[in-house]
């Protein structure tokens, strides 16, 4: 069983290489900060997680269980293959359907001071149950959103978990079913 922070660190590098870059903004999404004096002074991000939906995403339902939660991240990454600093967590109990809403705060001046050496990334995940394993079915994006500062309205796309090695698995995998 692999742990959520290195498949997140796996899938970035692996679908940075594809790509050719390093992140996926959202469409639609202003890739330039949101002005920080009409904001909030301890707003880092937020915004809705929303369920992707594409040929090659996930299909199956959004099972939601007791005690499903969603995790978004902020993180500051240098080098595709560098570890992701945690600067920011937000753990949303009680979740039920798509789109979940999330705020991430702390001190913008302290958290986004970093040189341009390195990436700012947000990444989400999405348990359908109150574990804290990832089983097919269960949320995440797997290529991590880039902020440049305190941004409001931020999509986090996210997809399911699919089973490994299917016709139909085109996106995130894992081989770990629920019980």
């Amino acid at each position: 069983m692999f742990s959520r922070k290195w498949v997140q660190v796996v899938s970035f590098a692996f679908f940075s290489a594809l790509s050719g870059c390093s992140v996926n903004p959202s469409p639609g999404v202003p890739e330039k900060p949101t002005d920080p004096s009409t904001l909030p002074p301890n707003l880092l991000v937020s915004g809705d997680i929303v369920r992707l939906q594409e040929p090659r995403s996930y299909q199956g339902e959004a099972n939601f269980r007791e005690g499903a939660y969603a995790v978004v991240e902020l993180c500051y990454m240098t080098g595709v293959e560098g570890s992701c600093e945690e600067l920011a967590t937000q753990r949303i109990d009680r979740v039920e359907a798509f789109p979940i809403s999330y705020r991430l705060e702390g001190d913008p001046k302290r958290v986004f001071s970093r040189s341009l050496e390195g990436y700012y990334l947000l990444s989400a995940v999405v348990y359908m149950d109150a574990g804290d394993r990832l089983y097919v079915g269960d949320f995440i994006n797997d290529i991590w959103e880039e902020v440049d500062g305190p941004t409001i309205r931020r999509r986090l796309r996210v997809t399911g978990l699919e089973l490994c090695g299917t016709l139909e698995s085109g996106g995130a995998c894992t081989d770990e079913t629920r019980p």
